[in-house]
Formats: C-alpha cells, structure tokens, sequence
C-alpha cells in the first residue's frame, strides 16, 4: 500500500514539473550572478542605475583591466562587484578605501544627482527635511552631507543592511548568512546602494543603531524588493518591466504590492525564494540543507511525503 502511495507522489511531483515553464527550469541553475542597482529614492529621484544582471565570468572581465581578479563566488566582494558595476556604467566614484587591506567606503558618486527633489513624505514627517529646507548640493555628485548633515550611501545584499566595510564583506562567505534579515537565494545574491537622506537608514525602511548600541526602528517597514529587482534584471519583457517600475521606486511600497509587480514577469525571471529558518536552506521536515538548483522542489517533494505519512 506504502509503496502504492510512494508512486502517486511520484507521479504527481511529474506532472507538477511538466507545468513548469521550461525556461523557468532553465533558471534554477547553479551558475553564479549578482544584481546591482543604485537608487535615490529617499529624494524622489528614482533609480540611477536599474537592477543589472552579473555573470562571475562579467565581473572578471570588468575588474580586469584595473588589476584586481580573477574571483571566484567564494572570494568575490561587494566591494568588487560594486567597482565592477561602476566600471560598466562609466561611472567614477570616490571611495576611502585601502583595497589591499579589504577596507573601502563608497563617499559619493559623480554626475548622477537629477538635480530635482521630491522628498517622501515619511521622512518629513519623521523629523527629516521638505523640499524646501534641504541643504543645496552645488554640483551633480551625491554623497556623504549632500543635501543634509545625515545623508550618505548604504548598501543591502540580500535584504541585509550590512555593517562591514564593503571590501571585507564577502557574498558567499560572510559571517551575518545566519543572521536574522539575510536572505538566501542560492546563487543569486542582490546588492542595493541606497542613498540615506536623513536617519542614517531609517529612511530606508531599516532599523539604525543609536550612540548607545540600542536599535531604533526604521520610518517605515520596508518591502523586500530583492526577487522583483532579480526577475527585473533578468528579464526581457518590456512591457512587464516598465509595469514594475513606478512601484520598484515607490520607497514605501508593499509587499502586497511588490509581490503583484513580481507576478507580471515569468517565473523564470526570479531566483528561488529562501526557506525562512535559520539555516535558509533547512528542510522542516528531515533538516537537511536543500539550497542549490532545485532545493525548493526537494524540499516540495519531502512535505508531499510528510503529508502521505511517508517521510521519516
């Protein structure tokens, strides 16, 4: 009878992957890719560059010429995925940074500020600045004290607003995976620079830490936009892309809303969703790590037989 019950799953497991789109199949590969994307959304000012797709073998290339590599995915920066996005899009940015000793902090970046202001109003009305009392910015760089005294670039990887160094913190190999807010979605890692107008990342949707170590809470509880990001990056759907885009720049935006923009693009678009515990590949049914290519459908696959009362 068991074994009667063990084909049923066995079939039906079929008959759900024949339902799969096959480039959806094709996705959940084990290649290696990073989006980056860099956005002033704190000043209405959209994204500075949209979310941008990575292979390792495109970040060598880019990194290259200016004497660093090759990496591979368990030595690879956010530092260095960061200079090779800035090498891609032509842009020059200034960091105080000592390289070789794995120290870098991004100060500002050149002729991208839009000149123009629209700032959100939860952050007025958390004790930050209108439009109309900012502090000017007398060029086209944004950075650190632009526009206020709190103002600079933060970067997230994995819906984790880190607190390293950017030279120091590895995408594969950090110590904060475990931790609480870091996202895993296999190989597929998403780096966000933000620009913080006003509460060192409160602004952002993210808790800060205040003089005395205690946290402080975030203006707002901020939307994971990592998946709409990648699914953005990897897709070739216009009309999808343009569609997703008014809420990609809405700072305040849903989940509820990012995940309707998400549903536009074919699943093939979007890296597999992380199981939240606290290893992120952890079956709860058998424990194991099931992270990788097709995780998810192991992990599927196992709850199926724990339903049946087959699964030990």
């Amino acid at each position: 009878m068991k074994l009667k019950r063990f084909f049923s799953v066995c079939l039906a497991l079929l008959m759900l992957c024949s339902m799969l789109p096959l480039q959806g199949l094709a996705l959940y590969t084990d290649e290696f890719q990073v989006i980056i994307s860099m956005e002033g959304l704190t000043l209405g000012q959209g994204f500075y560059v949209t979310p941008t797709r990575y292979t390792m073998e495109e970040i060598n290339a880019l990194l290259a010429p200016q004497g660093f590599g090759p990496f591979n995915k368990r030595n690879l920066t956010a530092g260095m995925a960061t200079l090779a996005m800035l090498r891609d899009k032509e842009l020059n940015a200034e960091f105080r940074a000592r390289w070789e000793k794995n120290i870098a902090y991004l100060v500002s970046v050149d002729n991208i500020d839009k000149g123009t202001l629209d700032i959100p109003p939860v952050i007025t009305q958390n004790g930050g600045p209108s439009n109309a009392d900012v502090l000017k910015n007398t060029d086209r760089a944004l950075g650190e004290l632009d526009y206020t005294t709190q103002s600079g670039w933060m970067l997230t990887v994995n819906d984790f607003l880190i607190q390293d160094n950017i030279a120091a913190f590895g995408l594969e190999n950090n110590n904060t995976r475990r931790n609480k807010g870091f996202q895993d979605y296999g190989n597929t890692y998403v780096l966000r620079w933000q620009f913080t107008l006003w509460g060192a990342g409160r602004d952002l949707g993210y808790a800060a830490t205040d003089s005395s170590g205690k946290s402080i809470a975030g203006f707002f509880s901020h939307a994971n936009k990592d998946v709409l990001y990648a699914a953005y990056a990897c897709s070739s759907d216009a009309a999808a892309k343009n569609a997703a885009l008014p809420t990609m720049q809405n700072l305040t935006a849903t989940q509820a809303q990012v995940d309707a923009a998400l549903a536009r693009f074919d699943p093939s678009a979007a890296p597999a969703p992380a199981t939240p515990a606290d290893d992120p590949n952890a079956c709860p049914y058998c424990g194991g790590s099931h992270g990788g290519a097709f995780g998810w459908l192991i992990a599927f696959f196992h709850s199926l037989l724990a339903l049946l009362g087959l699964h030990k």
